[in-house]
């Protein structure tokens, strides 16, 4: 019987893990913005790079081949336009998550590569860093100093889709806010400067109130009040509005519901609590595929894309009543009262 040779070849090529991987040691090991900087050879650029030059050589042809880097007579290797969205770069962007993510030795990273480890976390459920690195995402934030966590987190990124959320603040205004899990301060930075209320605690783990103070401090130094505080368990500050948002997928549903019981500890009769998380979007028309990012999720959070009747539920376990409901394309967002 004749092999396919065609569909054998297809398979290989969905199967190969050499690009991925000479991707991110590139990026990784800096070679990037070093030919950015100045084109060079292998050996040349080993040097400057602190690696091997023959297997940075390896690495360097192959990428010519896929298009990231050009490959001159003389053996000197420059960028494509494709390889220049491998640099590092300042700000909030599409291209500066991207490289995050291929940075092997970072959070995001780890976090991302951790997909080697499906087989495993398909026969335990439990999440893909856990069983590569041994340790939760939160394990790890812990872990970091304030150098580490601003380099890791310290970027401003702009927040998912908030309109749902400014929906509810307009529609049942707060002047303090107390928001629960803040970690880099993202969410507290909208809200300052969209005037939607006009003090913020931002409580999250020491390391994460750190990245907060980078990023709220110049501007709002007499707006905010950065609180390190375990949330499960420590007191949280008195505010008319609690805001829990991109925080329960990190967490099963008795966590979240233990959280969620701090929290509704700390409200006033007539203070609100407000639950956000953000929903993967489907259909052929997503930025990414929309099966991979499923699966992603899926592997990389231990409840990611709970419904919004998850969530009600979770918050009535916890004590609270739903108040009103936001829904956007890409983020759900619920008011709760004590009940």
């Amino acid at each position: 019987m004749s092999e396919d040779v065609e569909a054998i070849r297809s398979l290989h090529a969905l199967a190969d893990l050499v690009t991925p991987m000479a991707l991110r040691v590139f990026v990784s090991l800096g070679v990037p913005d070093a030919i950015d900087e100045r084109p060079g050879t292998a050996p040349e650029l080993a040097c400057r790079c602190g690696c091997d030059a023959r297997i940075l050589r390896s690495v360097l042809d192959h990428l010519a081949a896929r298009g990231v880097v050009t490959k001159e007579p003389d053996d000197t290797y420059g960028l494509t336009t494709l390889g220049r969205l491998t640099c590092d770069t300042d700000g909030p962007s599409l291209q500066s998550w991207l490289v995050g993510s291929l940075r092997l030795g970072t959070l995001r990273g780890d976090v991302d590569h951790s997909v080697v480890a499906l087989l495993d976390v398909a026969r335990s459920g439990r999440t893909a860093l856990e069983e590569q690195h041994g340790e939760s995402v939160w394990e790890r934030v812990t872990r970091m100093d304030a150098g580490a966590a601003i380099q890791e987190f310290g970027r401003l990124v702009p927040v998912l889709d908030i309109e749902p959320i400014w929906r509810l603040l307009e529609a049942y205004p707060a002047a303090t806010v107390c928001d629960v899990g803040a970690g880099s301060g993202r969410l507290a930075h909208e809200l300052l400067s969209g005037e939607l209320c006009s003090f913020c605690h931002v409580v999250d783990l020491a390391p994460m109130v750190g990245v907060a103070d980078t990023v709220l401090g110049h501007r709002f130094a007499t707006r905010y009040a950065a609180v390190a505080a375990d949330f499960m368990t420590d007191p949280l500050p008195e505010a008319d509005l609690y805001i829990v948002s991109d925080v329960l997928v990190d967490w099963d549903d008795a966590r979240a519901v233990r959280l969620l019981r701090n929290v509704h500890g700390a409200c006033r009769p007539d203070a609100r609590v407000l639950i956000s998380e953000l929903t993967l979007p489907s259909g052929a028309g997503d930025l990414f595929d929309p099966t991979a990012g499923r699966l992603r999720l899926n592997i990389e959070m231990p409840s990611p894309n709970r419904t919004v009747e998850a969530l009600v539920t979770l918050g009535r376990a916890a004590g609270l009543a739903e108040v009103s409901t936001a829904c956007g394309e890409h983020r759900s967002a619920i008011l709760f009262a004590p009940a």
